[in-house]
């Protein structure tokens, strides 16, 4: 704990309040404390991950700057500093397409097949985050970010090609 503003005169006794008259003689801590900021193993601000975690400072800088999702993910695949070869197979694994694909353009429900390939990535997805060391997990989970917004925006894209094909075909 790092209390802010008010030098020592705030230490929190052993029992968790502030000293044995509950700030009443002196002890001005509960009226003079600014801020509680929380700092993780890393010496990260846990309240605050924007001001002192690296990756999401980068995030916040390049975000506006790519064109496409695909772009951004792109760039989080390349520059991920991945544990090792075999965490950056698993992470390709998991971003590789289904076999069929499913379709974009429908909600049909993907057969049998597709939904074990899907229960397999994800049991893979669970097992690389929870193996990853504290410095990658940051990447990966952005990276889980950008592969969901890539779907969504392929989608659309999809969306918009079928109606504009209708609209040609209508006008035949």
């Amino acid at each position: 704990w790092n209390w802010e503003d008010c030098g020592d005169s705030c230490l929190l006794e052993d029992g968790g309040d502030v000293g044995d008259d509950g700030g009443a003689n002196g002890n001005h801590c509960l009226e003079g404390v600014r801020g509680l900021n929380v700092i993780g193993s890393e010496g990260n601000d846990i309240q605050d991950d924007t001001l002192q975690n690296p990756l999401l400072q980068e995030q916040k800088r390049i975000q506006q700057s790519f064109e496409t999702p695909h772009e951004e993910l792109d760039y989080l695949l390349h520059s991920c500093p991945y544990d090792s070869e075999e965490q950056q197979s698993d992470v390709q694994f998991i971003l590789s397409p289904l076999n069929p694909p499913l379709c974009l353009t429908s909600k049909e429900r993907p057969t049998p097949d597709q939904m074990e390939q899907l229960e397999a990535r994800r049991e893979k997805k669970a097992e690389l985050l929870s193996g990853a060391s504290l410095g990658v997990r940051p990447w990966l989970k952005a990276i889980w970010k950008a592969s969901k917004n890539v779907g969504k925006w392929d989608r659309r894209k999809e969306i918009e090609k079928a109606k504009l094909l209708l609209l040609e075909q209508s006008e035949c």
